[in-house]
C-alpha cells in the first residue's frame, strides 16, 4: 500500500464516523421538543441542508461572475459543480419541510403567513 492510497480512505472514513456520531446524537441524545415532540428532529437535516444550498448557490454565483470576467474553464466547472450540490440540498429542504409541516400545521404546505 502506497502513501497516496492510504490518504484516499482517511477522509471518507472520518466523514462516516462523524455522520454516525451525529446520527446517534440526533436520535438518542437530543431531548424531545416540548410542543412538537420527536418531529422537530427533522430540523437537524432541514436547516443544515438549507444553509448548504444557500452557500452552494452563492458559490455558483461567484464562480459564474469569475468565469464571465476571466474566461477560465475552472470557474465554469466550479459553478456547475456548486449548482449541482445546491440543487441536491435544495431538494432535501423541499422534501423535509412539508414532512415537518404536516404534523405541526396540519397541512403539507401553505403559503399563508403563520
Amino acid at each position: 500500500m502506497t502513501a497516496g492510497s492510504r490518504k484516499n480512505w482517511i477522509a471518507p472514513l472520518a466523514v462516516a464516523i462523524l455522520l454516525a456520531v451525529a446520527g446517534h446524537a440526533i436520535f438518542f441524545v437530543a431531548p424531545n421538543e416540548r410542543t412538537m415532540g420527536a418531529i422537530q428532529r427533522i430540523f437537524y437535516f432541514h436547516v443544515p441542508s438549507a444553509w448548504t444550498a444557500f452557500v452552494a448557490f452563492f458559490l455558483c454565483f461567484v464562480a459564474n461572475i469569475a468565469y464571465l470576467t476571466r474566461r477560465k474553464r475552472k470557474w465554469d466547472w466550479l459553478g456547475v459543480s456548486a449548482a449541482e450540490v445546491g440543487v441536491t440540498f435544495c431538494t432535501v429542504v423541499l422534501i423535509t419541510g412539508p414532512i415537518w409541516a404536516k404534523p405541526v400545521w396540519g397541512i403539507w404546505w401553505t403559503w399563508d403567513a403563520r
